[in-house]
């Protein structure tokens, strides 16, 4: 399966999780003797439930996840900081530290 864009993914796992979630409370409902439908809308998000989520781009998450310290500092070809972490002591990550040593050798 291919996705387009990050909501998409969302949207597919959110259809799995509810999915899983309602084959479950319709158990422990018929065990219990209680309302499936007040279970269901008591504990299945809706599409509009999914909208209302806030999902991070990418570059988000990557902004949050790592400190632009540690960051990479080469330039992608798409003319962005590269978002991977600095390794050996270096400046760079494991790629462009590479790429840099080959061109100096």
């Amino acid at each position: 399966m291919e996705f387009n864009n990050i909501q998409e993914v969302n949207k597919f796992l959110l259809d799995i999780i509810n999915k899983k979630t309602k084959e479950i409370l319709n158990i422990i409902a018929t065990d219990y003797n209680l309302d499936k439908k007040e279970l269901i809308t008591k504990y299945i998000k809706t599409e509009n439930t999914n909208k209302n989520l806030n999902v991070l781009s990418n570059n988000e998450i990557v902004k949050k996840t790592i400190n632009d310290n540690l960051r990479c500092i080469a330039e992608t070809r798409s003319n962005t900081r590269c978002k991977r972490s600095c390794k050996n002591n270096s400046k760079y990550c494991n790629i462009h530290y590479k790429k840099l040593h080959i061109i100096l050798d």
